[in-house]
């Protein structure tokens, strides 16, 4: 990463949203580094995007409006904005979320310093009464073991990635419409250091109101269940060696089913997650039963000769 003025392709996918895109679109309008464009997604939405930020954005022609003919969800929504950007580094902003002003400079600033190709800061959460709680994971370097089972890290919004990083591994996975971004990091996390910028420099809001491009109902959960087997095959071989990990994605497969109240399924995915955990522990409870006979025996030889220091010495 040279130092230097960096041009940044902001992306921000949108659905049915328009307040909280005035919002997200204002904090972007309010960065303190100005060298970066805007290229909004709008995902098909019933109130089109130049109707809802017009306003703000008038002939500023740092924006890019495009529009899907049919809705698209996230991920494609943001590879069309990625492919349309300029920039050297891509920094995502969900429609519903948005940033402290000083976000883009210091978060380039901390890449720059340490020269990362994928960044992320912490996040303030808001939910809908406007309560703020805070997110702050302490996690970073060589993190793929971390985000095989899980997504342990804060959202796209806080992330900004080099794009040559996001060419190598393939963009956002179009087939899935749920943990798209969490795949994303993992892919990146296999390839790169993920470096942490400990300042809370995004707002992320939670228990939005209106449509939501991922949902948390019924079909949130097929799409969890989609992303889960998806982990399964596309990280096979990592897997492998990884038992532990393979066991939790199968219980939150088994989770999922049983939620969709699909028994048989659930079963079936418990059953190999309990078949790696009971293999896992004979192998661990062998290991501390030999450690802990050893250490008896130490004891006890060292007692015995303690004994016969002390007899030796009574006998003179």
């Amino acid at each position: 990463m040279k130092n230097k003025e960096l041009f940044v392709s902001i992306v921000v996918p949108t659905k049915d949203r328009p307040d909280y895109l005035h919002r997200a679109i204002k904090s972007i309008l309010n960065q303190t580094y100005k060298n970066w464009e805007c290229i909004v997604i709008d995902d098909n939405s019933k109130i089109p995007a130049t109707k809802s930020i017009g306003d703000l954005i008038n002939n500023d022609k740092r924006f890019t409006l495009i529009r899907n003919k049919k809705s698209e969800f996230a991920s494609k929504s943001r590879n069309i904005g990625i492919h349309k950007s300029k920039g050297e580094l891509i920094a995502f902003l969900d429609d519903d979320d948005y940033w402290d002003k000083n976000k883009l400079s210091e978060q380039l600033e901390f890449m720059i310093k340490n020269n990362f190709e994928v960044t992320y800061c912490w996040t303030n959460l808001i939910d809908s009464d406007n309560n703020l709680k805070i997110r702050e994971p302490n996690i970073s370097g060589n993190i793929f073991d971390l985000m095989l089972d899980g997504q342990p890290l804060c959202n796209c919004s806080t992330f900004i990635v080099s794009k040559e990083a996001l060419m190598k591994v393939g963009y956002f996975n179009t087939l899935l419409k749920r943990g798209n971004d969490g795949d994303l990091i993992r892919k990146l996390s296999a390839k790169y250091q993920i470096g942490l910028l400990k300042k809370r420099l995004v707002f992320y809001q939670i228990n939005s109101r209106g449509t939501n491009i991922s949902t948390n109902n019924k079909i949130g959960i097929k799409r969890s269940l989609k992303s889960y087997k998806y982990r399964l095959y596309f990280f096979k071989k990592d897997l492998i060696n990884r038992p532990l990990k393979y066991a939790n994605i199968n219980l939150e497969i088994a989770r999922c089913y049983a939620k969709l109240n699909m028994l048989k399924m659930s079963l079936k995915y418990f059953l190999k997650a309990l078949k790696v955990f009971t293999i896992y522990f004979n192998k661990t409870f062998y290991k501390i039963i030999r450690v802990f006979i050893l250490i008896i025996f130490i004891i006890f030889r060292k007692s015995k000769n303690n004994l016969k220091l002390i007899f030796n010495s009574s006998n003179k």
